[in-house]
């Protein structure tokens, strides 16, 4: 078989286009609705991904500075505990 008999076999599968036509004042108000519509719920994702971000990335800084106040806390302390009972002794 040559790739050509293949592919003609072939086009009788494929889909058949249907093509409607809408009048054009009607097409122009749906295609500019839809354009308008669309633009505005893009610019609300990206914003709401932006600030998204932003917040997760605010929230990650607080936990390492959380974590890394608690180790300071943690060795002030048990260095602090073992001078006294150093001291006491």
């Amino acid at each position: 078989f040559s790739v050509a008999t293949i592919f003609v076999a072939m086009v009788a599968l494929f889909p058949i286009p249907v093509i409607i036509t809408l009048p054009l004042v009607f097409r122009m108000h749906v295609t500019a609705f839809s354009k308008f519509e669309s633009i505005n719920l893009d610019k609300c994702a990206m914003a709401l991904l932006s600030k998204s971000i932003v917040f997760f990335a605010i929230v990650s800084i607080l936990l390492v500075k959380a974590v890394i106040f608690t180790e300071k806390v943690i060795s002030l302390l048990t260095t602090n505990v073992f001078k006294i009972s150093i001291t006491l002794i």
